[in-house]
């Protein structure tokens, strides 16, 4: 009976499709884009009489916290290059999940002042990920005074910063000894050549 149910498993394609089904699971698992990312984002021209006539450029920060598949995080960018419809600035908060290496996210720009957007996108380095990782993709004002507006935008992971080094009690304690134990040499030293 064994013999005969390890034919049928070692014939069986089931279990390697499963393991093929289970692997890219993990991976698309395994996907975190929490951290700080510099972005860039592009308007495309438009020719109606939309607030935004020509193309404005941004660059700016994003910082991102993950849980799961879902994050959330805050966005501000300047103007690097437009015209006098273009705002001069932005900030947002935004959330959004990752499915894969797909990234699709909502804006609410300016508080909701300046409208909505949706964002999409894809992380190139899927699914290692760190300083350098590159996403990019595409976007679309959807609600505000520049709806209708679309573009592309694209993001690159900052180096973590480096965690200063802080003393603990007994750190703290041997610095005091040692200040005060250098200040007792200086004085005994300062008073023995007065002496001379």
């Amino acid at each position: 009976m064994r013999a005969l149910a390890r034919a049928a498993m070692a014939t069986s394609p089931l279990p390697l499709l499963l393991l093929l089904l289970v692997a890219p699971a993990a991976q698309a698992q395994s996907l975190d884009v929490t951290g700080l990312w510099s972005i860039q984002m592009q308007t495309v021209a438009t020719a109606k009489s939309g607030a935004v006539v020509i193309g404005c450029s941004f660059q700016g920060t994003a910082d991102v916290v993950q849980t799961g598949s879902q994050f959330t995080g805050d966005a501000a960018v300047n103007l690097s290059s437009g015209g006098m419809t273009c705002p001069p600035f932005m900030s947002a908060n935004l959330s959004g999940n990752v499915t894969g290496n797909t990234v699709s996210m909502g804006m609410a720009m300016g508080g909701g002042t300046f409208g909505t957007a949706n964002f999409t996108g894809t992380v190139s380095t899927a699914p290692a990920r760190g300083a350098g990782t590159t996403m990019s993709g595409t976007f679309t004002v959807t609600g505000g005074p520049f709806s209708g507006t679309s573009g592309t935008w694209n993001g690159t992971q900052q180096a973590p910063i480096a965690a200063v080094p802080a003393l603990g009690a007994k750190g703290l304690a041997a610095l005091a000894l040692l200040l005060l134990a250098a200040a007792l040499w200086f004085l005994l030293r300062r008073s023995a050549l007065q002496r001379l």
